[in-house]
């Protein structure tokens, strides 16, 4: 018995669905996106600078490196996949006019040094040190600059906790706040978020 071949289906996307989606993700309140939809915006947000896929790629490394690990609760917002941090983070500066696609590389990437170093560097094929700050600084040399150049490596190395044991930081001490950096331009060397 031969079965039908099925039609091919169409190439194109409907341009109404995909301008509807777009708005829609565009509009939609950080807070209300889980993993998945922050990944899917992120990306449909970049798509026109990120010829090279590099915020893709960014994407997907924090992804597989986060992937047990959860956030807790924070105020009335439920427990959930850790991954939503870095990308909540890079989409808001997307939002507020950052196009610099190593400033939002460096965003998905912030936390993969300071709590990953070891795996990722296993990831890469490399020798893991038994200390988290040699470990921690490899994985910046060995993986990340070469992955995602040195620029990108020095702002995660800037956004990164050192490590060792963490104090707790009094809020005046803490450095510029959210609404600071949102009035600092792009170009500037120091971000935050």
């Amino acid at each position: 018995m031969t079965l039908p071949t099925p039609a091919p289906a169409e190439a194109a996307p409907d341009a109404g669905l995909d301008a509807g989606l777009a708005a829609a993700l565009t509009e939609l309140p950080l807070k209300d996106m889980e993993g998945a939809l922050l990944a899917t915006a992120l990306l449909r947000a970049v798509d026109p600078l990120d010829g090279q896929h590099v915020v893709r790629r960014a994407v997907e490394l924090a992804g597989y490196l986060h992937r047990d690990a959860t956030r807790a609760r924070r105020g009335p917002l439920p427990r959930d996949s850790y991954i939503t941090h870095p990308l909540r983070g890079a989409l808001r500066l997307h939002r507020w006019g950052v196009t610099d696609l190593d400033v939002l590389v460096a965003a998905v990437l912030h936390d993969v040094v300071e709590d990953a170093a070891p795996e990722l560097l296993a990831l890469a094929g490399l020798p893991v040190p038994d200390d988290d700050a040699t470990a921690a600084a490899s994985a910046l040399h060995d993986v990340i600059a070469p992955a995602f150049g040195s620029r990108v490596a020095h702002l995660v190395s800037a956004v990164s906790n050192p490590a060792g044991p963490r104090r707790p930081t009094p809020r005046s001490a803490a450095g510029p706040t959210a609404s600071t950096c949102s009035r600092r331009s792009a170009a500037t060397p120091r971000c935050c978020w």
